[in-house]
């Protein structure tokens, strides 16, 4: 898996965040919430090739983070 693949992945989160900030506990929750323990499973696994992609993935796992603290609990 690449980092645009994993930005790709984080960006569709990222929409379905905004998605659940109008519910509780919605179908767009459970699938942000499987999108985000997906993409740290994946992080986990990538083999980064330069300091480019290190600060682009960091990005990624603060963003994760904070999506987080944003789902409905």
């Amino acid at each position: 898996m690449s980092v645009v693949e994993i930005k790709k992945i984080y960006s569709i989160a990222v929409n379905l965040t905004q998605e659940c900030k109008k519910c509780i506990d919605c179908e767009s929750c459970d699938k942000v919430e499987e999108l985000l323990e997906n993409l740290t499973n994946l992080i986990s696994k990538i083999t980064i090739s330069n300091e480019r992609e290190r600060e682009e993935i960091k990005s990624i796992l603060d963003g994760i983070l904070l999506l987080r603290k944003q789902l409905p609990k």
